[in-house]
Formats: C-alpha cells, structure tokens, sequence
C-alpha cells in the first residue's frame, strides 16, 4: 500500500532536483528516516 504515496513523494523530489532513476532512489533513500527495523519498515519515512 505504499506504492501510490512513495510514487507521489519520488515525482515531487523529481521536480525538485531533476533527478531520475538511480539518483533519483538515492535521494529518496538519504532523505529517508529510520523507523524502526528495516523488516518491517523497508527504508523508513521519507521527508519532502
């Protein structure tokens, strides 16, 4: 059920930096905030 909001948050980092692809994952990644365990929480809360 994350898909639809991780979609929206990558295409507003997109228009912000311009990246895509694998740079575009990355930045999402380095913005993302650690939740908990990364099994239950994948890569954590990502902030715009």
């Amino acid at each position: 059920m994350a898909t639809p909001p991780a979609a929206g948050i990558a295409a507003l980092i997109s228009q912000e930096t311009g990246f895509t692809g694998i740079r575009l994952y990355r930045e999402m990644r380095r913005r993302a905030r650690r939740l908990s365990s990364r099994r239950d929480f994948g890569n954590g809360l990502v902030r715009v």
